[in-house]
């Protein structure tokens, strides 16, 4: 008899502790799928603002990519056109370079037959009785000395 009763005793409290159990599992799941809800919203939110980040038309990276990559295309391009200016403005400037090393040469060579033919001009007296036979004298030396 015992065992009976401690048997039915067992079996309404096993049915009311599962009851509670029941209830307690419930209110869980619920607060787990209102959790999850706000948890999915938060996402979606923040998923719009990522995809807005990334793809606006106005604002967004992939527009910004594009933008840099046009710059960096751009820049290239006037690097490159930089570039051959200056490649040719130092062509251009080699050849005056040596152009005007040539007319110095030139200029130093003529320097120096001039100090040659002056040095013999005026070493030697000129010749004639008058100031003007001596000057015509001296322009006649520096006449041959120019040809």
């Amino acid at each position: 008899m015992i065992t009976t009763a401690v048997a039915r005793l067992l079996g309404s409290l096993g049915f009311k502790i599962a009851g509670v159990a029941g209830v307690a599992g419930t209110l869980i799941l619920g607060f787990l799928l209102i959790t999850t809800r706000i948890d999915l919203g938060q996402v979606k939110r923040q998923n719009r603002a990522l995809d807005d980040r990334i793809n606006n038309r106005d604002t967004g990276l992939v527009v910004q990519l594009a933008q840099s990559d046009t710059n960096v295309a751009t820049l290239r391009i006037a690097l490159a056109r930089t570039r051959a200016e200056l490649d040719a403005k130092a062509a251009t400037d080699a050849a005056r370079l040596a152009e005007t090393s040539n007319r110095l040469a030139a200029a130093e060579r003529d320097r120096e037959r001039a100090r040659r033919s002056s040095g013999s001009i005026l070493a030697t007296k000129p010749t004639g009785d008058t100031l003007e036979a001596q000057i015509r004298d001296i322009d006649a030396r520096v006449l041959e000395s120019l040809k």
